[in-house]
């Protein structure tokens, strides 16, 4: 979750910011691991044929773009809210 922010967004820094934030205020942070997103997890969400798609690289990803790195932290991204909510 602490991906090197892209031209243009800053959202994939926003969760440094706010952890260096957190921790520079004392809060008492533990981090957890956590498991990534199955293919068998997105498709709850997502057509399979788009969740293969965007691995692949075949269709445009969220933000619009083929991006294997997008594709690569998917599961990541999505383990993420998946353990936060759980």
């Amino acid at each position: 979750m602490l991906a090197k922010a892209q031209p243009g967004s800053p959202s994939a820094a926003k969760p440094r910011h706010v952890l260096a934030s957190w921790r520079n205020d004392g809060l008492p942070i533990a981090i957890q691991d956590f498991a990534p997103a199955t293919e068998s997890d997105l498709t709850l969400a997502h057509d399979p044929n788009y969740v293969r798609g965007v691995f692949s690289g075949e269709l445009p990803n969220g933000f619009g773009n083929h991006d294997p790195g997008v594709a690569r932290s998917l599961p990541w991204t999505s383990g993420a809210m998946l353990a936060a909510a759980r």
